[in-house]
């Protein structure tokens, strides 16, 4: 079967989340790469796009928040 033939999976976000989600999707193929694979997310690019929204040092620490928890749990899910 083809990625087309699978239906979109429904995923729920709390509002307050859904920053931090949005920002992930936009950039989930920057992740830095080591010897055995990745190893984080290049924030360098992550708060450069904050920055441009016009967001203020607490707002882009509340984003980058919520960005190292799905990093992390996506660090999990790669290497579990």
């Amino acid at each position: 079967m083809l990625p087309k033939h699978y239906k979109e999976p429904n995923v729920d976000v709390f509002p307050e989340n859904w920053p931090a989600f949005s920002l992930y999707v936009r950039y989930q193929t920057q992740w830095l790469q080591g010897p055995t694979g990745a190893t984080g997310l290049n924030y360098q690019i992550l708060i450069d796009d904050l920055i441009r929204q016009g967001l203020d040092q607490e707002g882009i620490d509340e984003v980058m928040d919520g960005i190292r928890v799905i990093e992390s749990a996506m660090l999990e899910h790669f290497y579990a």
